[in-house]
């Protein structure tokens, strides 16, 4: 099952998130789809890691300003023959750009 905020919703109100319109490619982290131009996002700190570990931390996500519905994720895809590894717990996925956290996998 993909889960797009693993860790509870972005604080929106955070001290230093921004609100701004959407310019160029903006992916909302809770919708899972990309803003439209013009439409009001949130640039927020974010850390979708839910235990501590060398690897967590806050990075920046945007999500929509007045709030979007959740994305449903559909079973099948890659993420079945990785999570099938007995040594994988989850999976996290990134993007190489800016906001790069996306999302993460669990089983169903």
């Amino acid at each position: 099952m993909i889960n797009p905020l693993p860790a509870g919703e972005v604080e929106t109100a955070a001290p230093t998130a921004v609100r701004r319109a959407a310019d160029d490619r903006a992916p909302c982290r809770r919708c899972l789809r990309d803003a439209s131009a013009g439409e009001d996002l949130v640039l927020a700190p974010y850390d979708p890691f839910t235990v501590r570990s060398p690897y967590a931390g806050d990075g920046p996500v945007f999500v929509h300003a007045d709030g979007c519905e959740p994305f449903e994720p559909e079973p099948g895809a890659m993420t079945e023959q990785m999570l099938d590894d007995p040594g994988t717990a989850f999976l996290h996925v990134h993007f190489a750009g800016p906001g790069c956290f996306a999302f993460r996998v669990d089983r169903a």
